[in-house]
């Protein structure tokens, strides 16, 4: 569970802006292949056709290469290393797809200041600006993409002889200026993008904290009655599926109100609280165990007939009677008595509860400390 939201260079923030970038791409990169294709109608009569086709097949390229990775969703524990190499792939082939469309300036050159000169200049312009809200969701990426295009413009403007330095000067700022409110704006898209994933990891985090709270113990920490009776049920339902053999051992503290009339409520939680760690330490990863209420704890032991059940439960009150759960008062003895019972296949819960408690009073009425099953 996360402790915190991810600050901006954690490894779950960009697999989730990655992730974003990939569902925003694959819009954007379908998008782009008409306007590829009416860039290369439009200049059919003044560009060869292997210059054409060269550009076409590149440009292509690139996209399928970007809507093949946009299809693969990355984990949200993928490791940081994998994560920064695929970001730094993106980045790559956003320069290379950058640099092919600012190539549309030399490569579809009518060499004169007409339609089709406007017609690129408008075309890139739109490019920029449809990009800028798919690939801003990882900045660097947008930013590779924009520069490369910006800057050939740019030298192409410069480079030409039918306009004149004025001219020049005038389409230079214009769109040095243009490029620079997309970077401006692709920093907002970035920052929003950012805050929007962040908040939903903080949902996330809270959602699962109040899921943890609602199934756990207040004072011991311990799965609370409600988990308890979920996961009963559902090791019942098991039973019914695949006969898979499932006990319950039901435990209480004896003469619990004694200890805390003499020593206080406060040392009567912290034996319940010492209780759960010794229970925790004692059982099994897969058995489960928890506060059914006041000084009672139940165990599940799964895949478990009752001469192991009966075993566990007996390992369990030795353990505990020859614990000191209290150090300010190692005189302090606590046992329990156990009740044990293994669940058959036509058996209820409620019949098998009530069987296990009636195995717990009989341990008390044998004296306490002792398992009965």
């Amino acid at each position: 569970m996360p402790s915190a939201t991810p600050s901006s260079c954690h490894p779950a923030l960009l697999v989730e802006q990655l992730n974003e970038l990939s569902r925003r791409e694959l819009v954007s990169a379908a998008v782009a292949f008409p306007a590829m294709l009416v860039m290369v109608w439009a200049h059919r009569a003044i560009v060869p056709a292997t210059n054409s086709l060269g550009w076409l097949i590149f440009l292509s390229a690139l996209l399928l290469l970007r809507m093949a990775i946009s299809r693969k969703k990355l984990p949200i524990d993928s490791a940081a290393a994998q994560v920064v190499r695929l970001r730094n792939l993106r980045v790559l082939i956003s320069i290379l797809y950058g640099a092919g469309w600012g190539a549309t300036m030399t490569i579809f050159d009518s060499g004169q200041l007409n339609f089709l000169f406007m017609f690129k200049i408008a075309t890139l312009a739109a490019v920029l600006g449809v990009t800028v809200n798919a690939l801003s969701v990882v900045l660097p990426v947008y930013v590779g993409f924009a520069i490369p295009l910006i800057l050939m413009i740019i030298s192409h403007v410069f480079a030409v002889t039918f306009l004149h330095p004025e001219e020049q000067w005038a389409l230079f700022i214009g769109v040095l200026v243009y490029g620079a409110l997309l970077v401006i704006a692709s920093f907002n898209v970035a920052k929003l993008t950012r805050f929007a994933i962040e908040q939903g990891f903080e949902r996330d985090a809270a959602n699962e904290r109040l899921t943890i709270l609602a199934r756990q113990d207040a004072l011991t920490g311990a799965f609370n009655r409600r988990h308890l009776i979920d996961e009963l049920e559902r090791q019942s339902q098991l039973l019914k599926r695949y006969r898979t053999d499932f006990s319950i051992v039901i435990l209480d503290i004896d003469h619990f109100k004694s200890i805390n009339d003499t020593l206080g409520h406060q040392v009567g939680d912290l034996v319940l609280t010492n209780l759960t760690k010794l229970l925790n330490g004692s059982l099994r990863e897969i058995d489960i165990c928890g506060r059914w209420g006041g000084e009672e704890f139940l165990c599940i032991p799964p895949n478990t007939p009752i001469p192991e059940a009966l075993h566990c439960a007996e390992r369990l009150r030795a353990g505990l009677a020859s614990a000191r759960l209290v150090e300010a008062h190692p005189e302090q003895v606590v046992t329990a008595s156990f009740g044990v019972g293994t669940c058959q296949p036509d058996e209820t819960i409620d019949a098998l509860l009530q069987r296990v408690d009636t195995q717990l009073y009989a341990a008390k009425a044998a004296g306490r400390n002792c398992v009965k099953g």
